[in-house]
């Protein structure tokens, strides 16, 4: 074998199922940060919109109504949430169809920020 250049079979192999364990692991975390920032980019977008929306009515001294809200959303929000879940107003509080707060996802405390 002297003066033969390359790889064998077994060399191949392995880099191959290091690549694939590297690849099982990494897959997993790369989704799970993509649904995590989606879920605390709907989050913030809520919160904003709730305190505005509520300051909307506190400066026009008018209640809530469903078609208030949803003009007032479709005016001044282009897209709450980017996994396209309903935004929906109830008891005060601006609400997404798919990030419901209280699903076990983490821990939020009062103000719908994660406790650190």
């Amino acid at each position: 074998m002297v003066g033969k250049k390359g790889f064998t079979l077994i060399e191949i192999l392995a880099v191959i199922a290091i690549l694939f364990l590297l690849t099982s692991v990494a897959v997993p975390m790369v989704v799970n940060i993509i649904k995590n920032a989606k879920t605390d980019v709907c989050r913030s977008n809520s919160l904003e919109l709730e305190r505005k929306y509520n300051e909307y009515l506190y400066m026009q001294e008018t209640i809530h109504t469903e078609i208030r809200f949803l003009e007032y959303k479709e005016q001044f929000f282009d897209e709450i949430c980017p996994s396209g879940g309903e935004i929906t107003f109830r008891d005060g509080r601006v609400i997404c169809s798919v990030h419901v707060e209280g699903d076990g996802s983490d821990e939020v405390g009062d103000s719908g920020v994660p406790f650190l």
